[in-house]
């Protein structure tokens, strides 16, 4: 059910896809599963693939120069999972990819998607659609941190992801937001006496 699931999203995406394309994107795919704080892939490895999370839920982590672990990105289901820059060039990748719930991934190994790529000119419309998304979700992240203050980092949060919110833990999101344990704790003080 997964890999059909999987097959029927592509085909919305890129409707002139015919099923003799569609079968050729789809005899390679593989499904795996992972269990929390299993690896989907290390930092320093090169993406042999990337990975539609059918379910579950995921996150990239980096470690800073000072050796702290730092939470740049969740995916969850319905979204692809890949260090994308690294996958392109065929680099070593920045981040760890750690799962965070029970996840069903469905695999497109990075050979198998080139060939399609050069034999189905449409499934190039799937990977730009794909970076786009990943691009904008970088810019968004981004601006979050260079226009606005922590209070308000956290009320776009929870407003943006209210099902991601409800998902994460307090430390996970802390780590995402860039929100040290005490300001957090003082950020939700102050909204329960605000009436929020």
């Amino acid at each position: 059910m997964p890999l059909s699931d999987y097959l029927a999203q592509i085909r919305s995406i890129c409707p002139k896809l015919t099923d003799e394309e569609t079968d050729l994107f789809g005899k390679v795919l593989k499904i795996q599963t992972l269990a929390p704080d299993d690896i989907f892939l290390r930092a320093g490895d090169i993406p042999k693939a990337v990975a539609y999370i059918s379910k579950g839920l995921l996150k990239a982590v980096y470690t800073d120069f000072e050796g702290s672990r730092v939470n740049v990105n969740f995916f969850r289901e319905g979204t692809g999972v890949c260090d994308y820059q690294a996958f392109h060039e065929r680099s070593g990748s920045r981040y760890d990819f750690v799962v965070l719930e029970p996840c069903t991934l469905i695999l497109l190994p990075f050979t198998h998607f080139e060939h399609c790529c050069n034999q189905v000119p449409q499934l190039e419309r799937y990977y730009r659609i794909a970076l786009e998304r990943a691009l904008f979700a970088y810019i968004r992240r981004t601006e979050r941190f260079l226009i606005t203050d922590t209070k308000a980092r956290y009320l776009d949060f929870i407003h943006a992801e209210p099902e991601l919110f409800k998902r994460l833990s307090v430390s996970d999101l802390r780590s995402y937001l860039g929100i040290s344990r005490q300001t957090l704790t003082k950020i939700r003080k102050q909204l329960l006496t605000e009436g929020r």
